[in-house]
């Protein structure tokens, strides 16, 4: 990127209290998102992937906390603002759309009503034109007969029109930045599929930053512009999506590439990745993944490799980076 990032997470360390000791779910997490970009967050589960949604938009809750890092936005530093200048940057500058829409819309609201509410809040509108733009959203995020929809209540929706429905939300007061917690989660192949087409439309219809999360790679190559390769609360990789996927430079991004089922093939097995992610209150010492590493020795159980620049706009953690691939082979 040339342009100064819109979004610019520094050294992010969240940590939640367990009876057992601290979890450092994330431990120094650099990331960028430029403007008018989508990015890839992916990785497992347990990876820190939400938990770095929710610590930007600083809606982490005790036992969790935010004890270290910057997360630059337009320059400012969202973790020291007060919660009154925060509360106006959620919503009406940051968005979220969550994993699961119906957890996250009033079960008890009609969804217009909700639109109006968000709308009237921050843009001081009047109601007569908080219902206008409800209807100009439901229509925009491709909700068939929107009035219908602004009449609903959350439960006479399909999953894929509460998602739509959420997504108008998020857009309700035109955000900066729209952070997509595993947006097409629990949704079947068709509607995931019309969901991420929708979110690559929105983008260049409304100029808008996109943080995609999402363990599925195949949605990443679909609209991604760039990716970020997530492991036991660190990056370790980052790249142009296309870099990413021809060329990848960390063992772990290997093992995600190969784990995806491929159409026209025939596998009886889906390769994978040995082990799992580390307990985050025993992390190894050394490289976080030289435990399930195809690539490790001594230097990667005893000495943790840093985030280093491979090329422009692709860095990786690992020590043998240069020789992944052909390791991989």
């Amino acid at each position: 990127m040339t342009a100064e990032p819109l979004l610019q997470v520094r050294g992010l360390a969240t940590w939640f209290e367990t009876p057992r000791g601290i979890a450092k779910v994330l431990d120094g997490l650099d990331l960028d998102v430029g403007r008018g970009e989508i990015v890839g967050l992916v990785g497992e589960s347990g990876s820190g992937k939400s938990v770095t949604a929710y610590s930007v938009v600083r809606l982490v809750r005790p036992p969790g906390s935010v004890v270290a890092g910057r997360v630059l936005f337009e320059g400012r530093d969202l973790l020291s603002l007060p919660e009154g200048q925060m509360r106006h940057v959620r919503g009406k500058e940051i968005s979220m759309i969550f994993q699961d829409p119906r957890g996250y819309l009033d079960p008890v609201a009609r969804v217009g009503n909700v639109l109006n509410e968000i709308y009237r809040t921050h843009e001081q509108a009047s109601r007569k034109e908080a219902k206008a733009r409800a209807l100009e959203l439901l229509r925009a995020v491709g909700l068939p007969a929107p009035e219908r929809v602004y009449r609903a209540y959350p439960h006479e929706l399909s999953g894929g029109m509460a998602q739509r429905a959420m997504i108008a939300l998020a857009l309700a007061c035109s955000p900066k930045l729209l952070i997509a917690d595993e947006p097409t989660t629990a949704l079947d192949v068709t509607i995931q599929i019309q969901i991420v087409r929708l979110l690559a439309e929105l983008r260049t219809q409304l100029d808008l930053s996109i943080l995609l999360i999402t363990h599925n790679l195949s949605v990443v190559a679909e609209v991604c512009d760039r990716v970020a390769v997530m492991y036991a609360g660190e990056v370790v990789e980052n790249g142009a999506a296309r870099e990413i996927f021809e060329s990848p430079r960390h063992p772990y991004t290997v093992g995600l590439l190969r784990a995806r089922p491929r159409i026209g093939t025939v596998e009886e097995k889906l390769a994978d990745i040995p082990g799992r992610v580390p307990d985050l209150l025993e992390l190894p010492a050394g490289c976080r993944f030289h435990p399930r590493c195809f690539l490790a020795d001594d230097r990667c159980r005893h000495e943790a490799p840093g985030l280093r620049p491979l090329m422009p706009d692709h860095v990786s953690r690992c020590h043998y980076a240069e020789r992944v691939q052909e390791d991989a082979a």
